[in-house]
């Protein structure tokens, strides 16, 4: 563009010293400031500086222009290398062609970024500016965190002192990283021995949900280890007792520790001591927050006939599916016990909160009956381990008991897995073909007995029943079942 001025001196008006053009292009700023220098020589305004300003803001929006078109050609161009590096296989994004794609916008933050999250290839052709730009070094390991042996590189790697910048290392824990990816803990790792001792720090890595489950504590100072605060804290936070394990082993023989800590959460009597374990005081809050913790009890204290029934003759509160099975083989043997517990769920409370609406009164119900069901099933689980199993008289009074107890017998519930529907189709065929089995269920639950029977026992009830015997006196479910006959 002509850069030449022209211009009647005699209508030149006087420019402001302070007057500015504010452009962006040097070329164009260079073109208002000769003609104020211009104006202030012949000391009047004039049209001239009216064309020179027009000029110069036409040369400034050229040039803006011109880079807005050089921006979204390296865009696309940028689109084109990653799509391309997506695309490829291992050996494809190792080519000379992809990597000098890479290579060619290797100090573009956004750009290398975008190809790390596809591939950890990417760190090959990482520029050494970006090295030291931690913005960088936090996108990176935001990106590819979780994976073994990129979060050890980018810290040898980095130009800056990340491995003792606070703020840094906080900033990766509180990221918005999904949780199955998540390591907070291991930022520790790579972390120097004055962040390790920082309380505040590794109480942020503590008590990210799910984050390691604890194991930031593994990685910090022997002080904080056995800060009780910070322990029993952080477990209130997470609602895990992982964190347990990692705890001066002091703290697991501490008696008033372990304590609150089961009254945080019932499974940190996993990590007491091997006394603690046999201490009531310690063991029975645990275990009727949740029957899951009486796994971990002492053996002397899992025998105790009266603890133990008041554990798992709960109507309500929580309860972990398959933690009969943790029963002594003497009380899974124990034929009144296990008939005394059945007994308790007979009447199992139902009652649905209906003041949410509709809705949720009905999904509610649902998982009621789930939960109901799946109880009684694995109640059928603990016995196969005993004599019980095949006890003909245990099952029929456990039916006469809690009648709910036969769909475990016959019926597989939701999300029950394959190996326990084929188990039960096993178990059916067991005592659909048992007569007497069918007869003792007819004394007391007749339709039950018919829809449990096999299709002989059906018709060898069915000639009973002509005969006036012992399906003469059945209900009307049986009646009904033979279609008024």
């Amino acid at each position: 563009m002509n850069k030449s001025i022209k211009f009647d001196p005699e209508i030149h008006t006087k420019v402001s010293d302070d007057e500015k053009g504010g452009f962006v292009d040097k070329t164009a700023q260079d073109t208002f400031e000769r003609a104020k220098s211009v104006a202030r020589m012949v000391g009047k305004k004039t049209e001239a500086m009216d064309v020179l300003r027009s000029q110069a803001k036409e040369e400034d929006k050229e040039v803006m222009k011109q880079k807005e078109e050089e921006e979204i050609k390296t865009k696309e161009e940028q689109r084109k290398i990653l799509e391309r590096f997506k695309r490829g296989d291992y050996g494809y994004r190792h080519d000379g062609e992809v990597m000098s794609g890479l290579k060619k916008f290797n100090t573009d933050r956004e750009f290398m970024l975008a190809a790390i999250e596809l591939d950890p290839v990417a760190f090959d052709a990482v520029g050494e500016n970006l090295w030291a730009d931690k913005d960088f070094l936090l996108g990176a390991i935001i990106h590819r965190i979780g994976e073994q042996g990129l979060t050890s590189l980018i810290f040898k790697k980095a130009l800056v002192p990340i491995a003792s910048d606070k703020d840094f290392l906080l900033k990766i824990i509180h990221a918005d990283i999904p949780n199955y990816r998540r390591e907070p803990y291991s930022i520790l790792e790579y972390a120097d021995d004055s962040i390790r001792g920082d309380r505040e720090m590794v109480k942020e890595a503590l008590e990210i949900p799910r984050a390691g489950r604890g194991c930031a504590l593994k990685l910090a100072s022997p002080e904080l280890k056995a800060d009780q605060n910070l322990i029993l804290d952080a477990m209130k936070k997470t609602n895990q007792a992982d964190i347990l394990e990692y705890v001066d082993p002091a703290l697991k023989n501490n008696k008033e520790f372990m304590m609150k800590a089961v009254n945080i959460y019932s499974e940190a009597l996993k990590y007491a001591s091997e006394d603690l374990r046999k201490d009531y005081d310690v063991v029975r809050p645990a275990i009727l927050d949740s029957s899951y913790a009486f796994q971990y009890a002492d053996p002397s204290l899992q025998e105790n006939k009266e603890l133990a029934f008041e554990v798992f003759s709960k109507k309500s509160g929580y309860w972990e599916w398959g933690s009969l099975k943790s029963l002594p083989e003497k009380l899974i043997n124990d034929r009144e016990f296990m008939l005394n517990i059945l007994s308790t769920w007979k009447n199992f409370d139902h009652t649905v909160d209906t003041s949410r609406g509709k809705e949720h009164a009905k999904y509610e119900k649902e998982f009621l009956d789930d939960r109901e069901s799946y109880r009684l099933d694995h109640f059928y689980d603990a016995i196969k381990k005993s004599t019980l199993y095949t006890d003909r008289d245990f099952i029929l009074n456990a039916i006469k008991k809690c009648p709910k107890f036969a769909n475990s017998l016959l019926y597989e519930h939701q999300g029950h897995s394959q190996y326990i529907r084929a188990r039960k189709e096993d178990d059916y065929k067991n005592w659909k073909n048992d007569p007497l089995f069918i007869e003792g269920l007819m004394k007391f639950n007749p339709g039950l007995a018919i829809e449990m029977a096999s299709g002989e026992l059906r018709k060898q009830i069915y000639e009973a029943k002509r005969e006036n015997s012992l399906i003469s006196r059945t209900t009307k479910k049986v009646k009904s079942f033979f279609g008024g006959k």
